[in-house]
């Protein structure tokens, strides 16, 4: 947990890649699909993607609790990103599950409010849940 951190922070999606078994168990909240069984290969690729788009060296990564059970482990912290190019920083709290099997990730499930923090980059205002019913409502 506390190397992924480390690199997380660094921002260096081949170097975070290198902790991950060639397969991995990804699941990240509020995705459309559910659970997935993700490459080695497609992490570095969203990674590769993600990355780009903030401040290599002004990202931080703030554990406020790391929490270790065996094979498992869990972290409840905060990112902050600095966002390209408008320098906007913003900050949201996350929970992260990782087991480790042989010192290889095996799983990742990451706990963010990805919906807001997507709509924050392209600079709009976050979804709120009185947003969220008045669209469901307009459907029905």
């Amino acid at each position: 947990m506390e190397e992924y951190l480390l690199r997380l922070t660094k921002g260096d999606a081949e170097h975070i890649t290198e902790l991950f078994a060639d397969d991995v168990e990804c699941y990240v909240a509020a995705a459309e699909a559910a659970p997935w069984l993700a490459s080695r290969g497609l992490a570095a690729d969203f990674l590769r993607l993600t990355m780009p788009r903030f401040e290599l060296g002004e990202s931080t990564v703030e554990a406020d609790r790391i929490l270790v059970d065996g094979a498992d482990a869990v972290v409840l912290g905060h990112f902050t990103h600095v966002i390209k190019p408008s320098g906007r920083r913003l900050s949201s709290p996350v929970a992260i599950h990782l087991s480790v099997r042989a010192g290889r990730i095996t799983s990742m499930h990451l706990y963010e409010d990805n919906v807001a923090l997507v709509s924050r980059i392209r600079g709009k205002r976050p979804i709120t849940a009185a947003a969220c019913d008045a669209a469901k409502n307009a459907l029905h």
